[in-house]
């Protein structure tokens, strides 16, 4: 455990590339289906990089104008095309630490969808087939990045590592997390009999993770295989082109997640790193926010990183749950501790203001992590039970409950007490099982998203972006939504979401040429933002101040980018 940590400044990468002219003619815009002349890049392979040196990482997809321009969220990662098509040349520069970077082709014509790059702080090791059982095994140095893919029905993947006796063995999956594989891996320990020694499935997420204190020197092998995310009827390992994979293997440091999960909108907590052999290294390292990716906690060449969640709170006070009780006088409030035993229970007092409604919300599972929480609040005077929740929603299995204390007396009494308490509905308990609950006051916000990253414009007619809004909390004004970063000739009018109605949750942003006289064509690659403020706040006094709220596109979990790209083909 480090209590501390430094920070390292990653400016997000400003590469554009624009030419603004304008086109006679009204546009069209298309972000499903691609046509023939735009680029449909799936994703990258290998999956991850070393810094320190140039890889070549090839892109699987089709592109109709090579070479492609590339953007990238991180100003320390250099990207060019080669001259072979799909192949890409990497350089990370800097610190030897764990990452991610996140990549978009472009060429005249149309732009990819945003790809994930991982960032290792070790030399990646490719699979070589056949390795399919132990005799044929990829062998393997540690620490290790290893990187492959399970292709086919029923593939298998195997490597080789040594190990000593006393060391504990850490292997890692990322999949269906972050690089978004639609597959759902078993990672299993086996000797060089095919004997099991370990198994894991789901323990970040729907990806396995094996900690394993070795007895004595021998060789080991990890043997990997996969069933489909989405269950069917097929009986049998499970495999296609999108099941790609990184392992982390070591036996030194290495960082599973850190305490507390969550920083808010301005200030990065201290934060204490847990995994393996985190004391023999330096202070944490804080990865810088980007356009996409949120703060990463990292430690210089410790393998793995977490990613910090944001909650859209200011001022928060961070508390540690080790205690019996938790005193809790100031919100809003994240309090972040572990089950370490079964049938644990967490209690928090926490002072409040009576009639005023408050939340108090868990992140475990959000975070890959293993806590089934449940919380229940009640009155420590009386025993009352306020509130009481296990999940979230369907899809959200991280606990959240809302409650309000009715005071009596005449007059009523400025200042209360809760006892919030968390358990884990299982009795869950031990290595990740780990948590953090934000209290705050309840207050009335809004929530802009959009059904994809990109957008392709061409000379046709004019078109829409529909915008989703959802109204939190008893918002109920009017809404001024516009999009900002607009090449010259194209404008978009404002439009107003009323209170009530159709338009209350989601409205349409048109775009249209302003000049139809123009003689050249207009081309251009880059952001644009879609922003909502209150309309009634729109006054030239508090313009500094009104609030405002940015339209969002959901990658993965912890990710997501408030910029949107405009392509606009000549």
């Amino acid at each position: 455990m480090i209590p501390t940590f430094q920070t390292r400044t990653q400016m997000r990468a400003s590469n554009r590339f624009s030419v603004a002219t304008v086109i006679g003619v009204s546009l069209a815009i298309s972000t499903g289906q691609l046509g023939a002349a735009e680029i449909a890049a799936e994703r990258l392979f290998p999956p991850a990089i070393s810094v320190g040196s140039e890889s070549v990482v090839n892109v699987e997809g089709k592109f109709p104008n090579w070479p492609v321009k590339v953007w990238c969220d991180r100003d320390d990662v250099s990207v060019v095309a080669d001259e072979e098509s799909g192949r890409l040349k990497v350089t990370v520069d800097g610190e030897p630490v764990s990452g991610i970077a996140w990549l978009r082709l472009y060429d005249d014509e149309s732009a990819s969808p945003l790809l994930p790059l991982l960032v290792d702080p070790v030399d990646v090791t490719s699979e070589v087939e056949p390795n399919n059982d132990p005799a044929s095994a990829t062998v393997a140095g540690l620490p290790a990045s290893l990187v492959g893919k399970l292709d086919k029905a029923n593939d298998v993947d195997c490597f080789a590592v040594d190990v000593n006796a006393g060391q504990t063995l850490v292997a890692s999956v990322m999949a269906n997390r972050t690089l978004r594989s639609p597959m759902d891996a078993v990672l299993q320990l086996v000797d060089q009999d095919g004997n099991v020694l370990a198994q894991s499935d789901d323990s970040r997420g729907l990806d396995p993770q094996i900690v394993y204190p070795c007895p004595a020197d021998a060789r080991y092998v990890l043997r990997l295989f996969a069933f489909p995310e989405t269950p069917n009827s097929t009986i049998g390992y499970s495999g296609a082109a999108s099941f790609v994979y990184r392992i982390h293997v070591t036996t030194e440091a290495w960082v599973d997640y850190s305490l507390p999960l969550l920083s808010d909108s301005a200030v990065i907590p201290p934060v204490t790193l847990f995994g393996n052999r985190l004391d023999e290294i330096a202070d944490p390292t804080i990865v810088s926010a980007t356009s996409i990716s949120p703060p990463l906690v990292t430690a210089p060449e410790a393998l793995g990183w977490h990613a910090l969640r944001p909650v859209e709170l200011s001022g928060v006070k961070w508390f540690d749950a080790s205690g019996e009780t938790t005193e809790i006088n100031s919100l809003p409030a994240v309090v972040s501790g572990h089950f370490d035993n079964a049938a644990e229970l967490h209690r928090m007092h926490v002072a409040v203001r009576p009639s005023a409604k408050y939340r108090c919300r868990v992140a475990s599972r959000s975070s890959d992590l293993l806590v089934d929480s449940v919380i229940t609040v009640i009155d420590p005077a009386t025993g009352k039970q306020l509130a009481r929740n296990d999940d979230a929603s369907r899809s959200d299995r991280d606990a959240m409950a809302d409650f309000t204390f009715a005071a009596a007396g005449d007059p009523p009494p400025s200042e209360a007490v809760v006892e919030i308490q968390l358990t884990d509905l299982v009795g869950g308990h031990g290595r990740g099982h780990a948590f953090s609950v934000a209290i705050a006051e309840v207050q009335p916000t809004v929530r802009l998203t959009i059904a994809a990253d990109r957008f392709r414009l061409t000379p046709a007619a004019a078109v829409e972006i529909p915008v989703n809004i959802e109204r939190r909390d008893g918002f109920n004004e009017e809404l001024s939504i516009t999009v900002t970063g607009l090449p010259e000739g194209i404008r978009c009018e404002p439009v107003t979401s009323e209170t009530k109605g159709d338009t209350a949750k989601e409205v349409k942003l048109k775009l249209e040429v302003v000049d139809a006289t123009a003689e050249a064509p207009l081309l251009h690659q880059g952001e644009i933002r879609i922003e909502a403020t209150p309309s009634t706040s729109a006054t030239e006094s508090d313009v500094e101040t009104r609030p405002q709220w940015v339209a969002e596109y959901d990658l993965t979990g912890g990710f997501s980018t408030r910029q949107i790209w405009l392509s606009v083909a000549p």
